[in-house]
């Protein structure tokens, strides 16, 4: 779940950028490496994206074998 989380993260990193070509999208990637995802603030998330970060945080909080979701 780890990885689904990084992977929605850097989605929504990449969203709130304005690139004007491949290049800079591969500059602003560069600069990532190695370092922590900046996360968005959470005032401006939309109720679906709210909800998925619940969803995230719970998986954190509980051994995902212990999660059930019906």
């Amino acid at each position: 779940m780890k990885h689904e989380k990084m992977m929605y993260d850097i989605q929504r990193l990449l969203a709130e950028q304005d690139f004007k070509n491949e290049d800079e999208l591969n500059a602003f990637m560069d600069q990532l490496v190695g370092k922590k995802i900046p996360l968005p603030s959470k005032k401006n998330m939309s109720p679906a994206e709210w909800a998925k970060e619940l969803i995230f945080e719970a998986y954190e909080m509980y051994p995902p074998e212990q999660v059930h979701i019906s």
